[in-house]
């Protein structure tokens, strides 16, 4: 991570101020209840990268919605670019602390905001160093073409196992023939499936549309050494639903393990909730492709 992302820190607003914390800047959108102006020592009030309003109700500092509220929160900063890019140019001049008001540290926005900026800029970095200095041919094909070895070891990567909980069995010869023959279905009935991802002809994983009822939903699983390639093969996946008739949206259903969300609001997807499935809960999410 750029050396100047470390300068970013938390602290409540009822912390007594520190030289040390830098910029000051509260990101809550309702001043903190019972303190005055001079006692906060503030660089900045950035009332418009708060949570709106709708959702900072619905959320009620209620742990049992954390999880759909960082995700819906994130989305919202995906939006929010302004606010986002005059915050990221402050961190960059020096130390900033993000002052809060909420009591429990753990469950409150100032650290969804912290942890969003500082993924950006690892992932802004990434990619200007994927863009500069390697160059990528991003392909799809099927998945029998692809060595079963390959499948078995990428899909038994314990940093995989972690965001697939409907598939974390042992992967041996017979669970990834099985797999395929499933996906292959899907192209037999529809016409259309899930890929294996090739990167400079090169195994990187897999994924694609599998229809579920009367909608189409997006997986894509990569090998953990290709994560960052996932924007880019997203991108060219949807540029083909868009111009397949078909599919007139897409949907995406992610565990909540996934916090790395970004890539979904700069395609346009909208939240929709969350959905049960199997005894799992998945994040759902839509993209309108017409």
């Amino acid at each position: 991570m750029p050396e100047h992302w470390a300068n970013l820190h938390l602290k409540r607003a009822y912390c007594a101020a520190h030289p040390s914390d830098g910029q000051r800047i509260l990101v809550d959108r309702i001043w903190p209840r019972g303190l005055r102006r001079d006692q906060m020592m503030l660089t900045d009030w950035m009332k418009d990268i708060a949570p709106s309003p709708d959702l900072r109700r619905w959320f009620g500092h209620d742990p049992a919605r954390w999880a759909a509220f960082s995700t819906a929160y994130t989305q919202e900063l995906d939006g929010n670019t302004d606010p986002v890019r005059r915050l990221a140019e402050r961190i960059r001049e020096g130390p900033v602390t993000l002052v809060y008001a909420a009591k429990d540290l753990r469950h409150n926005h100032a650290r969804v905001l912290a942890e969003y900026i500082s993924r950006r800029a690892v992932n802004d970095l990434t990619q200007a160093l994927m863009d500069n200095q390697v160059k990528h041919e991003i392909t799809f094909t099927r998945l029998p073409r692809v060595d079963p070895t390959e499948i078995a070891a990428h899909m038994s990567d314990p940093r995989v196992a972690e965001h697939m909980p409907l598939m974390n069995f042992e992967w041996d010869e017979a669970a990834v023939a099985k797999f395929v023959a499933t996906k292959e279905a899907c192209w037999t009935r529809d016409g259309l499936g899930h890929w294996a991802i090739l990167s400079n002809n090169v195994y990187v994983g897999w994924g694609g549309f599998q229809k579920e009822g009367d909608e189409w939903d997006y997986g894509l699983v990569l090998k953990p050494e290709s994560f960052g390639l996932g924007a880019r093969i997203s991108r060219k996946a949807i540029d083909f639903a868009i111009a397949d008739k078909r599919i007139p949206f897409v949907t995406f259903l992610l565990p909540p393990s996934r916090r790395n969300l970004g890539a979904l609001g700069r395609l346009g997807a909208a939240f929709v909730g969350e959905l049960d499935y199997d005894g799992f809960t998945f994040l759902k999410y839509r993209l309108e492709t017409e």
